[in-house]
């Protein structure tokens, strides 16, 4: 958000453009319809809100590692494997079969950031953080 306020700051003051806008809408066909989760192809997992298309997704949100986190901070995370997954039933790709290795994600989780920061989205020190936590995701920021 404080990244926004600096956009904010740039288009009262200089009349730079705005952002572009993240708000789905029925309209533009994003707005996601609610749906039973096993309509979606999902396992009934109490307490899941789906990501959305068009609000502003962080690196967390466009490189996840887990799914359906809800209001309360509940997470399901996905499973490391392509066999753990296949032997729990879970539908959803494996942690190993979206990035091939750690250095594969943490450069998804990099570019996300940046993405972010040229579309005025994310201060760079916000993004340089997400990307250290991804690379080492035991040390504290």
């Amino acid at each position: 958000m404080r990244a926004l306020t600096i956009e904010m700051d740039q288009w009262v003051t200089y009349g730079s453009a705005p952002p572009t806008n993240r708000i789905a809408t029925r309209a533009s066909g994003t707005l996601v319809p609610l749906l039973p989760q096993s309509g979606m192809g999902f396992p009934n997992i109490p307490g899941v809100f789906y990501n959305g298309i068009m609000r502003i997704r962080l690196p967390g949100i466009s490189v996840p590692k887990v799914d359906g986190c809800d209001a309360s901070g509940q997470c399901i995370p996905f499973l490391e494997t392509q066999a753990e997954r296949i032997a729990a039933g879970d539908p959803r790709l494996s942690i190993q079969e979206r990035y091939s290795d750690h250095a594969t994600y943490v450069n998804a989780v990099t570019l996300a950031a940046q993405k972010l920061q040229a579309e005025g989205l994310m201060l760079a020190g916000v993004g340089f953080r997400a990307a250290f936590a991804a690379w080492n995701p035991t040390e504290p920021l």
